[in-house]
């Protein structure tokens, strides 16, 4: 059982917003206060057949409403007895509502109309862990919390087993001592009085429980670093709240078990990750995630044996939901993406729907292959986009010179990889409503216009070019010598027809009666020339590193017009000035 979709009303700052998930794992980004968390708090209290409070409505004049969409597999159709989508019976819409004046929530079925018992929503298991968790509470054996709920419950299942019910504590020894204490005890007024004594715990489950504590030999695990305690706590939540369903007595855990076309016994869970990534470097961030992943998708064995054994189930039917605001958590796909940002001071939502935006299947290769470029952009308020590492290089530089700070705007700064490129990140970055700025190579302008559309073009066919027409023109010739040295100092290397054919190209030169020359030997008194074989010399050597030398040493008056502009631009924009 898989969410498809949520719309909501009335509830907090999330009135109006609707939502797609992905059937698998879901990242709920953007920036603070925008009701990132109050998603999982709804999901939390729908799919635990909870009320809402008074705080929880938006307008008390209305009731708070969600509408839940899920995907049904063939074993899980009679879960809500005959109600389906009559389009597809593989799917179910739910409204579950409540007015502030009723004192429990209703739950109907929007394909039939039928009421839908709260109970049988309770069979989609809601399990969330937050990092704010505090691990001192968590990790203890002897407390009732999550570490202590595991330990206890592992206990209770060795203790079932009639062979290992023989005492392993001496109990006349036990009583002799208990006797002894007592004794002292009883002197002091209040215990006497009351006959308040100590008293041996009766399960042994519990006993034990206070005679264990988790370490790594050296310290108890509620001292280590915060990362191995966090990791820990994390995995224990999952196995604790399992062991707590399993544990109620209001619960036929029967009626809560699908059994797949395999004869699988499966427990369908969601798992709600809010901010994981804290206090986790960014490979214990990726390796959490991917653990979460596995035992999701059934496929740590190590798990599922430990399912079987305390459970008898033989795995979980899993969705994964996590609220992030780390870059490094973010999967490789911008399909698993549900993006919160702000519009005219409300918060908006916008999630992936194939039915929405078309790609080819060659361009969505592309897309997801860039992403890994691309994730630090879907916390941005502003992306700039660029077709080379050159300019990747330069942009950083460009910006201080110009008194502007790319992260304090909150803009970043992409490489694109090429025009065509540019184009579809843009599309992308469109879909999830993040603005973006172009800067292109002149030699693809063609007729559009440089400042339309948020597209920004070199006068000269590339950004070198450009720079060193620039520099020329503002009499730093010896600056242009300069920085040609520093980027390669190989300045008496012949260049052939070979070396330069490429460039020749770039900037329309003819090779037609061309002598080979040696950079070295090319003054200022020929300007063309200079300008040219410099330029070339630059193309040569494209790069982060010829960006990074270049964007330090030019000045700010020859930053060509289309970056500063571009700039400008973009720092209205993540201002919400345009």
């Amino acid at each position: 059982m898989k969410i498809i979709s949520v719309k909501i009303s009335n509830y907090r700052n999330l009135s109006g917003i609707e939502i797609n998930f992905n059937s698998d794992s879901n990242y709920i980004i953007g920036e603070n206060n925008l009701g990132k968390s109050n998603l999982l708090d709804i999901l939390e209290i729908v799919l635990n057949g909870k009320k809402f409070d008074e705080d929880d409505y938006f307008n008390e004049q209305f009731n708070i409403e969600m509408v839940l969409k899920l995907k049904l597999e063939d074993y899980e159709k009679g879960y809500f007895g005959d109600n389906f989508s009559p389009d597809n019976s593989n799917e179910i819409s739910l409204l579950y509502k409540q007015n502030i004046n009723d004192s429990f929530p209703t739950v109907t079925c929007l394909d039939t109309d039928e009421t839908i018992p709260i109970k049988s929503i309770k069979k989609i298991h809601y399990i969330r862990y937050s990092s704010t968790d505090s691990p001192m509470k968590e990790l203890k054996i002897s407390s009732p919390n999550t570490a202590g709920k595991v330990f206890s419950g592992i206990s209770k299942i060795y203790f079932q087993d009639e062979s290992n019910k023989n005492d392993f504590l001496n109990q006349e020894t036990l009583a002799i001592f208990s006797d002894y204490v007592n004794d002292k005890l009883s002197c002091i007024k209040g215990f006497s009085q009351y006959g308040i004594k100590a008293t041996v715990l009766q399960k042994q489950n519990d006993i034990i429980s206070n005679l264990f504590y988790f370490s790594d030999e050296v310290r108890q695990l509620e001292t280590t670093g915060s990362g191995i305690q966090y990791i820990t706590m994390a995995s224990l939540n999952v196995l604790s709240q399992i062991m707590t369903l399993f544990n109620k007595r209001t619960v036929n855990i029967k009626e809560h078990i699908s059994y797949d076309k395999d004869g699988r016994k499966l427990l369908p869970i969601i798992v709600a990750l809010d901010e994981p990534e804290v206090h986790l470097h960014p490979y214990l961030q990726r390796s959490l995630i991917k653990y979460y992943k596995s035992i999701l998708d059934n496929k740590d064995e190590e798990f599922i044996r430990l399912l079987k054994e305390c459970f008898d189930i033989d795995g979980l039917d899993g969705q994964l939901i996590i609220v992030t605001h780390s870059p490094d958590v973010l999967v490789d796909d911008y399909r698993n993406i549900i993006r919160f940002y702000r519009i005219n001071e409300k918060t908006d939502v916008v999630s992936w729907d194939s039915s929405n935006v078309k790609f080819s299947s060659s361009v969505e290769k592309q897309l997801i292959m860039k992403f890994r470029d691309l994730r630090e952009a879907f916390y941005a308020h502003c992306v700039i986009l660029f077709e080379g590492e050159t300019e990747y290089g330069c942009i950083p530089y460009f910006a201080e010179k110009l008194g502007i700070s790319l992260d304090d705007n909150c803009i970043c700064a992409i490489h694109g990889h090429g025009e065509s490129n540019i184009q579809y990140l843009r599309q992308l970055l469109d879909y999830f409503k993040i603005p973006s700025v172009a800067i292109y190579d002149g030699d693809v302008k063609g007729d559009r216009v440089s400042g339309v559309n948020q597209e920004y073009y070199t006068n000269e066919p590339c950004l070198e070019v450009e720079i060193v027409k620039s520099l020329f023109k503002n009499g730093k010739v010896k600056l242009i010598k300069t920085i040609s040295k520093e980027i390669n100092s190989q300045v008496e290397t012949v260049m052939d027809s070979n070396y330069v054919k490429k460039e020749f190209k770039k900037i329309n030169r003819s090779l037609d009666g061309y002598k080979p020359k040696k950079l070295i030997e090319i003054d200022d008194s020929n300007a063309i020339d200079f300008c040219d074989f410099n330029s070339i010399w630059w193309m040569k050597t494209k790069g982060v590193l010829t960006g990074r030398l270049i964007g330090d040493l030019v000045p700010r008056d020859s930053i060509p017009k289309c970056y500063t502009d571009a700039l400008y631009e973009a720092v209205e924009i993540a201002n919400g000035n345009k």
